[in-house]
Order: structure tokens, then C-alpha cells, then sequence
């Protein structure tokens, strides 16, 4: 399967997170998946964003291991490769903190 079609499969398991999440007091509101250098499924960063740093700083520290479980088992189960999985990095930031940084990523 193309890349493209990847991270097409890894933002409908994502998506399905964040309707999951809805109640929580520090929601993803959004997310970005970062392709790695080799253009393959291989070496992908998610990025789960949080409405503010006091949100982000929370979800690190209280939900980020969870999610980012049940993010793999939902990959795997979409037929994700398992090898792209061990490289699979999923991090935390904010809305706060892409827009003081100016990331262009943000919908």
C-alpha cells in the first residue's frame, strides 16, 4: 500500500480516537501525521494536539501512554504493517504551542 494511503488509515484511527476522548478534560482537538525521511510507512510521527500547554502538560501525564496503546492496536487492527509500528512515534503538543511557533500544520 502507497504511503499516502497510510497515513490516509493512520488519521481514520486517530479520528476514531478523538471521538473516544470527547469527555476528557484535556481532548485532542486535532492531530498531524509526519512522514518519516524514506517516504514509506516506516518512521511516521503523530502529533496529538491539545487545546493548551496546561492541557498538553496533562494528557502527557495522564493519557498519552494509553493513547498512543490503543492508537497501535487500532492501526494493527486497520492492517497497519507491524514492523512500521515499532517505529511509530506519537507526541503531545498544543494549539498554543504551534501557533507561537508559527507550524503551518495546524487545519
Amino acid at each position: 500500500m502507497a504511503l499516502t494511503n497510510w497515513v490516509s488509515v493512520a488519521a481514520d484511527c486517530i479520528a476514531s480516537i478523538e471521538r473516544e476522548q470527547v469527555g476528557s478534560p484535556c481532548p485532542i482537538v486535532d492531530h498531524e501525521v509526519g512522514r518519516g525521511p524514506a517516504d514509506t510507512a516506516e518512521d511516521l510521527t503523530i502529533w496529538l494536539i491539545c487545546r493548551s500547554r496546561a492541557e498538553q502538560r496533562q494528557f502527557a501525564d495522564t493519557e498519552l501512554s494509553r493513547t498512543a496503546s490503543a492508537l497501535r492496536r487500532k492501526l494493527l487492527a486497520a492492517g497497519f504493517p507491524e514492523p512500521a509500528l515499532a517505529s511509530l512515534a506519537v507526541r503531545v503538543t498544543s494549539r498554543d504551542e504551534v501557533n507561537a511557533r508559527g507550524y503551518g500544520f495546524m487545519r
